[in-house]
């Protein structure tokens, strides 16, 4: 017997009761140690009973939420999914630009305050270098994201 789980598979349950008596004469099994060995294999017989009635549970359960689509219905359902991906991307590049625009605004009126000053200060100077650097950065992104928008 040097394949055990091929010999599980081959018997049959009237093989398996013949062969488990067989062992019982075999090595003498009497008196108390019979009703011993009787009971804990009456327990093990009761919990795979129990398991199995648990697992046809389980797979009738499971059969409740399985869902069975046609090719046509699974392409409907990708759809659906694509379409609702692409707005809520959409939505998200529309944000993004609002909150650019914001920024290019602000930068703008900040700009024009120090322009209308026209100071000679060099910290006037310099701020109004870094506010044209971020108008000229926004308004590229600016670009770039309402041809994605567009798209």
């Amino acid at each position: 017997m040097n394949n055990i789980e091929e010999y599980k598979i081959s018997l049959t349950q009237e093989q398996s009761v013949e062969l488990f008596k067989n062992t019982l004469n075999k090595f003498e099994i009497r008196g108390e140690g019979l009703c011993l060995l009787k009971i804990a294999i009456k327990n093990v017989l009761s919990e795979r009973e129990a398991d199995k009635k648990r697992i046809k549970e389980l797979e009738e359960e499971n059969k409740k939420y399985t869902i069975k689509l046609t090719d046509e219905e699974y392409r409907r359902v990708i759809e659906i999914a694509q379409e609702d991906i692409k707005k809520q991307f959409e939505q998200k590049v529309k944000d993004v630009l609002i909150e650019i625009r914001e920024e290019y605004d602000k930068a703008q009126e900040q700009f024009d305050i120090i322009w209308d000053k026209k100071s000679k200060d060099n910290h006037d100077r310099y701020k109004l270098q870094e506010l044209s650097a971020m108008q000229q950065e926004l308004g590229f992104i600016l670009g770039k994201l309402e041809l994605l928008e567009e798209k």
